[in-house]
């Protein structure tokens, strides 16, 4: 089978897991610690800082499950980020390319 190209969002993030969320007093989530230059992700509004809860509605807590609904898309497709950010939710779409 043909491998697909590897999708980019263009961000590093850091899991808040359970024991996190507790200490910062945060949602789990995942949290962005730096958005690319030129990226998807900054082309959408994301910004350092940002937690994602939510891809496509779906709750996420883990790398994993970011990975596995990036990796059902296609190079053009739209993913939709729920963030929280300043305490306010926040929705972006972002355009996955491959790079």
């Amino acid at each position: 089978s043909l491998s697909k190209p590897i999708l980019n969002l263009g961000i590093s993030i850091r899991t808040v897991d359970e024991a996190l969320s507790k200490k910062l007093n945060m949602e789990q989530g995942l949290y962005v610690v730096e958005v690319n230059a030129f990226s998807p992700a900054e082309k959408a509004g994301v910004k350092a800082g940002d937690l994602i809860v939510k891809v496509d509605g779906q709750r996420v807590k883990t790398f994993d499950e970011l990975k596995e609904i990036k990796n059902s898309k296609n190079d053009g497709d739209t993913i939709t980020l729920e963030v929280i950010r300043d305490g306010k939710t926040k929705t972006l779409d972002v355009t996955l390319t491959s790079e």
